[in-house]
């Protein structure tokens, strides 16, 4: 997140914003933090690219997944962050905060 932050930021350095110019003509960053309970659903359903679809419907420039699986056989042993990156066609950084087994 650092990264994309300080990527955006250099991107619009030279830009300023006089305080009498409105709000909806400046630029904003939009970051997102979404724990995804590994994918499943209220209604109990595994689905990536439900996810995928609430993301891309808030319009966040970056986003924070937490409790992703990638490779893990509850969830069919996908990798989940990369199917929600390819179905928004976005870049990803997977840190997985254990590893068990197999999973990540």
């Amino acid at each position: 997140m650092r990264e994309a932050g300080q990527t955006f930021l250099h991107e619009h350095e030279h830009r300023t914003f006089p305080d009498h110019q409105p709000p909806e003509s400046r630029r904003f960053l939009r970051v997102m933090t979404y724990n995804v309970h590994t994918c499943v659903g209220m209604d109990g359903r595994l689905s990536p690219r439900r996810i995928a679809r609430v993301i891309a419907q808030s319009g966040a420039d970056v986003i924070a997944l937490q409790e992703l699986d990638a490779h893990r056989g509850r969830t069919n042993h996908e990798d989940q962050s990369h199917a929600i990156a390819r179905h928004l066609e976005m870049d990803y950084h997977f840190y997985p905060a254990w590893q068990v087994e197999e999973g990540k």
